[in-house]
């Protein structure tokens, strides 16, 4: 069985966006962005709060992302920043992914063909 096969997937993400790279028909390509929900409440300020806020949006981000993987296999998380280590974290926590083969990467700013050549680079690196 190849890497394609097995349903792999990348994720360029950091605090603000990710985007989802997988394959179609044969070729990997940006599926989705996912944007990360933040607002902005100046009426009422208090750090517990805006932490506790922080936090719940952090949690719907990583599940809109995880929603968008969950069928795939090999997951290749990359970006800039420590957030990709968290989500693996979080993924790792999950039964859904428990057995998924999930492999973190560094990177900055990225354009989307960076994006998708780095996950090609990836899985074709990859040795089963």
């Amino acid at each position: 069985m190849n890497n394609q096969e097995k349903n792999n997937v990348g994720i360029w993400m950091d605090n603000h966006h990710a985007f989802i790279i997988s394959s179609e028909g044969g070729s990997y390509v940006i599926q989705k962005k996912i944007d990360r929900e933040l607002h902005a409440d100046e009426s009422y300020k208090n750090e517990h709060f805006e932490l506790s806020k922080d936090t719940a949006e952090l949690k719907k981000y990583f599940k809109a992302i995880s929603d968008e993987i969950i069928h795939d296999h090999g997951i290749f998380i990359f970006g800039p920043g420590k957030v990709q280590e968290e989500f693996k974290n979080v993924l790792k926590e999950l039964a859904q992914f428990k057995t998924k083969e999930i492999v973190l990467g560094a990177a900055s700013k990225m354009s989307d063909k960076q994006m998708v050549a780095k996950v090609i680079a990836h899985f074709d690196g990859t040795k089963n």
